[in-house]
């Protein structure tokens, strides 16, 4: 994939001396999303092309939990409609509504039982969490912190047992950024703090839907190569305790994915966090999102390859104003 234009969004903030240190946290301790070991394959690959940020993972460290292999129904619900329940279907779909935030009562979280959760390898099981909170010690102490530019939030899921929590809400503080995708607005829900920084808390989301999405900020580094509209498949969430006038939108659907009622639906936006940056996209539930070469078992794809591209262009963005650099306009409320 050329990244040469995503690349070249934004303005240099100064010469780079050496990369910027990106630590990649991929843990699950609520329901393990399907795409989260094949993403992070990705975005190491995305480092290695852009050159001016390395990867690491804690899926490298020896205290990491290996997770049960994903079913061939939880992949297929992360490439195609998928079947009934958590994969994409309608029946048992997770669910929210109103603009932007739900306005029925919260479905689905960290606590929802189902596949993925109990049993050897699984992402709710006490052995799973032990070596979970093994793993964060390794990495997301202040002290360890001292070794990083910015932290991506992979996907994860549930209430990760953050080694200190206020401790790492203050770095971020300080001038480092974040990086959240997907259900990164999808956890700890019971912890103070970590979803007001994100901007946004998972409320819940409905089948997989084909919508437009629109670019709200054609400047920013995270979506200048992103057309002003692209069609997208994808398992769309739905916020609540998300506020417009608080975070920079980037983008966004007009439109209830489920319900087609109008509205703003957010699904991607940038926010200042004292000195440090967010950006956050709710993007990548998707295997064909992550990969324009892709393939399902079937030989297809329901997204076409210029949708992972322009996927691809705009996380690579993201990352790279959140670790400082490139710059971008991002005024809440715009």
């Amino acid at each position: 994939m050329a990244l040469s234009t995503a690349a070249a969004a934004g303005v240099l903030l100064s010469a780079q001396t050496s990369p910027k240190r990106l630590l990649v946290v991929n843990a699950s301790v609520g329901f393990r999303h399907p795409s989260v070991d094949f993403s992070d394959k990705v975005v190491r690959d995305l480092a290695a092309q852009s050159g001016d940020f390395t990867v690491t993972s804690t899926a490298d460290d020896p205290d990491f939990p290996r997770y049960a292999p994903a079913q061939e129904w939880e992949l297929a619900g992360a490439a195609t409609a998928g079947p009934a329940g958590r994969g994409g279907g309608a029946p048992g779909a997770r669910r929210g509504g109103g603009p932007g935030a739900a306005d029925g009562p919260r479905a689905g979280g960290a606590g929802e039982p189902g596949r993925g959760r109990g049993g050897p390898g699984g992402a709710g099981n006490a052995e799973t969490a032990e070596k979970v909170r093994l793993t964060l010690a390794n990495y997301l102490t202040p002290e360890k912190l001292k070794n990083f530019d910015g932290v991506f939030f992979l996907t994860t899921n549930g209430e990760l047992p953050m080694p200190d929590l206020p401790g790492f809400l203050a770095w971020l503080r300080d001038g480092h950024g974040y990086v959240g995708t997907h259900a990164a607005s999808d956890t700890l829900h019971q912890a103070d703090g970590y979803l007001a920084m994100v901007g946004g808390e998972f409320a819940g989301h409905g089948a997989q839907e084909t919508m437009p999405v629109v670019n709200d900020d054609p400047r920013h580094p995270a979506t200048a190569a992103f057309p002003p509209s692209l069609d997208i498949r994808e398992e769309f969430y739905l916020f609540r305790n998300y506020d417009r006038s608080q975070v920079h939108s980037l983008l966004s659907m007009t439109a209830h994915p489920n319900e087609k009622t109008a509205g703003h639906y957010p699904v991607s936006w940038c926010k200042p966090y004292g000195e440090g940056r967010v950006f956050y996209t709710s993007l990548g539930h998707r295997l064909d999102l992550w990969d324009p070469a892709w393939l399902g078992n079937d030989g297809q794809r329901a997204n076409p390859p210029e949708v992972a591209t322009a996927f691809r262009q705009h996380l690579v963005g993201g990352i790279r104003w959140a670790l400082g650099i490139v710059d971008g306009d991002c005024t809440p409320g715009r």
